[in-house]
């Protein structure tokens, strides 16, 4: 069977209109003409069939929001102390999760109410200083009185999406 780009395109669409995600059929896409342009290389084939593919579109297929107000309160009533605390910062600080996951008691200036995240840490690679509200510094403190200052400062759960989605039900 002689491979065909229109053939190849069609099953790409066949696949988002299936529910794929468009980075899912983009990797499926740059697997396939990385292949034959492997064959062309090994001279399996004398032409690249898929050098025209198109990588496709790229738009997510989640819509992604704020908490509303109360969506945000019925998620804290709900949850253990632990992800309270978790939430309550991730809502303050906007900090991702590995971002919170690298937070040790040494990072948060109760003084200052600050929260410091490391350069290795942050998306940029800046080290970031973010002010954080009373409570939650209050929050914080009570928590960790006990623990040494490398302790991590916050529990945050390898898969974040998961806990959550077990407070929202």
């Amino acid at each position: 069977m002689i491979a065909r780009l229109p053939d190849a395109q069609s099953h790409f669409r066949r696949l988002r209109a299936d529910g794929r995600s468009g980075r899912t059929v983009n990797s499926y896409a740059e697997t396939l003409k990385a292949f034959s342009r492997w064959c062309v290389q090994r001279r399996y084939l004398d032409v690249d069939p898929f050098e025209a593919l198109s990588a496709g579109e790229r738009h997510a297929t989640r819509k992604r929001r704020a908490f509303a107000p109360d969506e945000l309160q019925r998620v804290l009533r709900v949850a253990p102390q632990h992800r309270r605390v978790l939430y309550q910062v991730a809502v303050y600080t906007g900090l991702r999760a590995n971002e919170l996951r690298a937070l040790r008691l040494r990072d948060l200036n109760v003084e200052e109410k600050l929260l410091s995240v490391s350069e290795q840490f942050t998306k940029n690679r800046i080290r970031a200083v973010q002010p954080i509200p009373e409570s939650i510094v209050s929050l914080l403190r009570a928590q960790s009185e006990v623990q040494s200052a490398d302790a991590p400062l916050l529990t945050v759960p390898s898969h974040t999406a998961r806990e959550l989605d077990e407070d929202l039900l």
